[in-house]
């Protein structure tokens, strides 16, 4: 199945897969709410994501990430969004040039 034919997909669960690379078209799924990708060897994370206007939780502890991608941080509902969105990242340092400001909000 393809991806982009799970327009109404709220939950995506795809914790310890040793996934490596997400798909752009991820973009695609406007309907998404959560997203869980914890455990895999993600390295990074498509610009893409900043479409899921609707994603409230994103989780993506125990991956390899080095950095988040800009367009996180421009969800107005977001998993970074001041006060309402949930971002795991544990126990990671990542570089972000957007997050100072957000998550000094936060705090």
């Amino acid at each position: 199945m393809e991806i982009n034919k799970l327009i109404n997909l709220q939950r995506l669960i795809l914790a310890d897969n040793r996934i490596e690379n997400l798909p752009v078209n991820l973009g695609l799924l406007k309907s998404l709410k959560v997203a869980t990708l914890d455990g895999n060897r993600i390295r990074a994370l498509p610009d893409e994501l900043g479409q899921l206007v609707k994603l409230e939780r994103l989780s993506v502890s125990a991956n390899l990430l080095m950095s988040l991608p800009e367009t996180i941080g421009r969800l107005q509902n977001g998993p970074a969004a001041p006060g309402r969105g949930w971002l795991n990242l544990e126990n990671k340092w990542l570089y972000c040039s957007w997050c100072c400001w957000t998550f000094q909000t936060i705090s």
